[in-house]
């Protein structure tokens, strides 16, 4: 199963429809990551990448998704 059609599945999927998706990609697979983001992936993370960019990323998501459910009504 690709990335994309892992993330398509869970979008559709109630249990598993809000677990943020991270997708790990190489750099030559741009058509496969336009398709994660399409598919509902919230982040792109290239390889290779770092411990530091990760830890980066998942930080920035959790404030996101924090900042996000200050704000519901």
């Amino acid at each position: 199963i690709s990335g994309p059609d892992l993330v398509r599945y869970m979008r559709r999927e109630e249990h598993l429809r809000k677990i943020p998706v991270m997708m790990m990609t190489q750099a030559d697979s741009i058509k496969i990551s336009c398709e994660g983001l399409v598919a509902g992936a919230v982040a792109l993370l290239p390889e290779p990448f770092s411990p530091s960019q990760v830890q980066n990323l998942l930080h920035m998501l959790v404030d996101t998704r924090d900042v996000a459910n200050q704000h519901r009504i």
